[in-house]
């Protein structure tokens, strides 16, 4: 499913040493939405503590919301054995225009997930859906909401990639890049410190 997608990256997009890239959250960075942003105080680490990492981040993800993950390592190996994925990009359109995962379908956050059913229900029947964010909070959350819509009922096989984009790109993975893109995000200083990789 991914042969062939080249990777671009502007030549002059890393001129400094330290990456910047986007908000883990758009609601969480911007308090533009109440509910986005408790969870924030309620145990997802600060990204301008110096000694938060991704990987803290990435725990505090799976312990707040307990979903189904699958990890970067997982999904490129499901995606070499020709395994039936389809992926979801859970971010705004700004974010998904300067970089995605070759093949991603973007997904606001803020769409019911009334709608998010109906496109699962209307895509290959004994496919895996693959939710991702930045970090996995926003995915996350949308695969918890997904869960509890269908508890009473054997609900589509949904995962959360643990650690996002961000941890995708740190592991050196394959990306799309828009056409006018200065980067792997419209970016936020204090999330991109987690961010290991730097070219």
């Amino acid at each position: 499913m991914y042969h062939g997608v080249r990777s671009f990256m502007p030549r002059n997009l890393f001129k400094s040493r330290r990456l910047v890239l986007a908000t883990a959250a758009i609601g969480v960075l911007s308090g533009s939405a109440g509910a986005t942003n408790k969870p924030l105080r309620r145990g997802l680490p600060d990204p301008t503590d110096p000694g938060t990492s991704l990987a803290c981040v990435e725990q505090a993800v799976a312990e707040l919301l307990a979903v189904p993950e699958m990890t970067p390592a997982e999904l490129s190996l499901r995606i070499e054995m020709g395994e039936p994925l389809t992926l979801f990009d859970v971010r705004q359109p700004d974010e998904y225009a300067q970089s995605r995962l070759p093949n991603a379908t973007l997904l606001t956050p803020e769409t019911p997930v009334r709608a998010v059913l109906k496109q699962l229900r209307s895509r290959q029947p004994d496919a895996k859906f693959v939710f991702y964010c930045s970090v996995g909070w926003r995915s996350g959350r949308l695969v918890q909401e997904i869960r509890q819509a269908t508890r009473r009922m054997a609900g589509p096989p949904v995962f959360n990639l643990r650690g996002g984009i961000f941890r995708w790109y740190d592991e050196d993975r394959e990306l799309e890049f828009g056409p006018d893109a200065s980067g792997v995000h419209p970016f936020n200083r204090n999330w991109g410190t987690l961010l290991s990789r730097l070219d």
